[in-house]
Formats: C-alpha cells, structure tokens, sequence
C-alpha cells in the first residue's frame, strides 16, 4: 500500500493534493500529462476530481500505475445550485449510484447549455451549439491528444458522444470570445455568463444530502470543495434543498449531519487567509464536541492546468499545496487508510 502503510515521520513529510481537474471536466490538460505533473514535483497522493464525470479516471490510473504514482480516484460533484461543490475522494468509478447520479447531472447539464445559448440569442450575442460549442471541444480535446481536427461535423448527437469532457461555461465563454462578442473569458462572465448576469441559467444539481449519499455508496469520502465560495461569497440567507440557512455556519452543520466527512481547508494560498481556516475550525470542533465524530480537514490545488494568457484562468498556477500542517497531513492519510483505498 505503499504511502498509506508508512511509518509516522513518512507521513508528516507526505505531499498530498486532492483536487485537480483534466480535460475531461475544464482543465487544459490530459489526465496523463496532470499524472506526470503529478509524479514531476513529487506528490505522494494524487487526486483527479473532474466536474461530474469519471472518464479519464482509466486513463489517470493506467498512467499512475506506469509512472508510480498513487491516484486516487475522484470527483467534484455541482450540487443544488452549482455554487456547491462537493468532492468524492478514493470513490469506486463503476459505483450504479454514482452512475445514475452522473446521469441525471449530464441531462441537466445540457439542458442548462441549450438554455443559455437561447438566452444570448436574446441578447444578441448568438452561437450554434454544433460549430461554436461542441465541435471547438472535440477538436481541443483530439488536439491534446495528438489527434488530427475533425472538419466536418457528425452533428449533434455524435459529437456529445464523442466529446470525453463536461460542457461548462468556460467552453461558452470561449466561443463569445472568438465570436467577438466578449474581450475575454473574463469579460463574457461578466456581461453574459456569471451567475449575476443575464444569461447565467443556475445548473440544479442534485441535493447535497443525495451528492454525499451517491459517493459514500461509491465507497468515497464527501468533502466541501473550496468552502468559501458559499461562506464568503454567497449571500445569507440562503436556500438549499427546500430549506432556509441564515448563516454559513448552520449550512455546513446541516451537510455534516447528513454526512459530509469534511473541508478543504487548505488551498494553495491558504496561509494568506487565515481567518477561512479557523472559521471551518470552529464548525468542525463544534461538530465534533456534539457528535463525537471528528471532520476531516483536506488539501487540494483545484488545478485545472495553466495558461498565463487567459484571464479566466481557474484554480491554481500548478499542483501541490505547500505548508499544509503536518497533523493535518498525518489526519487525511489516515482517513484514506480507513477508507481502504
């Protein structure tokens, strides 16, 4: 098991990141090349968690096992309103729940597209779903891959079948860009496609309590994926599953009680916002203090793969997280060795 079976002192020195996205979700890479990122800076533990899929997790795990890296199997999953994200860490990528989950997200998800694209008709900014979407996304994909571009498109049907990744609005903010209707990704959020703008449609996922259900029935660990995009950036009250939550805090205590087995805590830049971590600190010792059952404290990049010219650059510049503290690092092992993964 080679990590996870380690002594005390091995596992203080571990670098473990488990957050990461391929091309498969919206990141710029292929999950081999994020795997050799991996092993080039010298991840112990390696996580790859696409946005609601588990495509390139075969792919990710042949190239692991190549180069010696120890992947663990993962997802993000976009819950309620899409503003929710949470991680299913060491899952089993074949799990029927997980599967009919993904399912019922990728309908939604495309639902979500055609009305988006109907909605910048509207507004004058309009796309074809078959040349400025899906066909730009195969031939990103087949490029990476060493693959020549198909020219001529097999239509719509054949090229969500053919496309390996999730649609999401990066793909949107692109074809607005090269359509000049936007200056950059950045600016077709800001104008067309964020979630206070006019054509920001909500993704409906599925409900927390069901998201954590899906992935402790694929045997994984349901951790809140970047905590503060809803502590800070949500405005309270807010309303989840049918229920009211005036504060962050009654929200996180809610999805602990349902399940949820932890936070990601630290980021790559979590030493320059202290106040997050001891804020998931206090929920969690709370929690603990009434429960008895302790929260697991996670650390994860978010990298996607990085592209200095893109002004809507997502997540971090490169894979790690530096300084995480070691009872920190010492307690995810752990939970990844109860876990059995």
């Amino acid at each position: 098991m080679g990590l996870l079976a380690a002594t005390p002192a091995a596992l203080l020195a571990a670098q473990i990141d488990l957050h990461s996205h391929s091309y498969c979700s919206d990141g710029l890479q292929t999950p081999e090349t994020m795997v050799g990122a991996a092993k080039q800076i010298g991840l112990d533990v390696y996580a790859l968690t696409d946005h609601d899929t588990v495509a390139c997790l075969d792919r990710a795990r042949a190239k692991a096992h190549e180069l010696g890296v120890r992947l663990i199997p993962g997802i993000e999953i976009s819950a309620e309103d899409d503003s929710m994200h949470i991680l299913g860490i060491g899952i089993d990528p074949g799990s029927s729940a997980l599967s009919r989950l993904l399912a019922n997200t990728s309908r939604e998800r495309r639902n979500r597209l055609r009305a988006i694209l109907e909605k910048l008709s509207q507004l004058g900014a309009p796309l074809d779903l078959e040349k400025d979407i899906l066909l730009p996304k195969l031939n990103f994909e087949r490029r990476l891959d060493g693959l020549p571009p198909v020219v001529d498109s097999p239509g719509v049907d054949a090229l969500f079948s053919q496309i390996r990744g999730q649609i999401t609005r990066p793909d949107v903010a692109r074809a607005l860009v090269r359509q000049r209707y936007a200056a950059s990704s950045r600016d077709a959020f800001d104008r067309y496609i964020g979630d206070d703008a006019p054509a920001g449609i909500p993704l409906h996922g599925p409900s927390f309590a069901a998201a954590i259900a899906a992935i402790h029935e694929a045997g994984g660990l349901a951790v809140l994926a970047h905590p503060y995009t809803i502590s800070e950036y949500k405005k309270f009250p807010v309303t989840y599953s049918g229920r009211s939550f005036k504060t962050f805090e009654g929200l996180a205590r809610s999805m602990l009680m349902a399940g949820l087995d932890g936070f990601e805590a630290y980021r790559s830049t979590w030493e320059k916002y202290p106040s997050r971590v001891k804020r998931l600190q206090k929920i969690a010792a709370s929690f603990a203090a009434h429960s008895g059952r302790a929260v697991l404290f996670t650390s994860g990049s978010d990298y996607h793969g990085y592209a200095p010219d893109d002004p809507n650059r997502l997540g971090s510049k490169s894979l790690g997280v530096p300084d995480v503290p070691e009872d920190v690092q010492a307690q995810m092992i752990r939970a990844l060795r109860h876990a059995a993964l």
